[in-house]
């Protein structure tokens, strides 16, 4: 197998000001070093407490923030803009969805900034895209307040599916859903995975959950890998 994504001695500081003037009084290092490789159409667990580093490391893989130290490389370059091919699925699906957009907005925002070009096969991009996820054209006038958790999360995976992504960064995807939504969205996972050769990093606090999903798994703790891929 090849690689998709090399992590290189990764660092990411905080500073920690005070004082009227808000001056810096050191730093908190919420990710202190991180190395790690990941293979193409594999998933990494990555398993920690909470305050652990984990949803920073995300936000750093899909370019929310900018590292303070550390290489990037995915798909053998130093990336700097790749939101078309890497996608993030967050917790909570609640507060991932825009309540005022309807469902067909929603999908249609990023295809409208990455494929404009392409307008006239955006609704069959969606509807296939829907189809994948186990939901139908009949949701597409519906606002997201309408929908259950389990829906929502299944709404927000098609969201990020629309640009046909190679890799998908799941940062704790089922936490906020009751176990039989649960059950189901890993199985959706897996089975998108197969069907679309996804890569995934899968990042939760629940180790057993991890194995579940993953080909390897990663621990961290207080910004440091404490036990490499088993």
């Amino acid at each position: 197998m090849s690689l998709m994504l090399e992590v290189k001695n990764l660092k990411k500081y905080f500073p920690v000001e005070r004082g009227i003037f808000r001056s810096s009084r050191g730093f908190v290092k919420a990710l202190d070093g991180v190395s790690f490789k990941v293979e193409k159409a594999s998933t990494l667990g990555i398993v920690g407490r909470s305050g652990s580093g984990k949803t920073t490391l995300a936000k750093l893989l899909v370019g929310l923030i900018e590292p303070t130290q550390g290489e990037i490389i995915y798909n053998q370059r130093q990336i700097k803009n790749f939101r078309k091919e890497v996608q993030i699925i967050f917790q909570n699906p609640y507060q991932s969805l825009n309540p005022k957009m309807r469902i067909r907005d929603i999908l249609r925002e990023p295809l409208a900034i990455h494929c404009p070009a392409n307008k006239k096969n955006f609704k069959n991009m969606i509807l296939m895209t829907l189809e994948s996820v186990g939901l139908d054209e009949g949701i597409l006038r519906r606002y997201p307040v309408e929908f259950s958790g389990g829906q929502r999360q299944r709404i927000c995976l098609a969201r990020s599916l629309i640009l046909r992504p190679k890799f998908l960064i799941l940062d704790e995807p089922v936490s906020s859903l009751d176990l039989t939504r649960q059950v189901e969205i890993l199985d959706l996972l897996k089975s998108l995975k197969d069907k679309f050769s996804l890569t995934y990093i899968f990042i939760t606090h629940n180790l057993a959950l991890l194995k579940e999903i993953s080909d390897s798994i990663m621990a961290i703790d207080k910004g440091r890998v404490v036990e490499q891929p088993l």
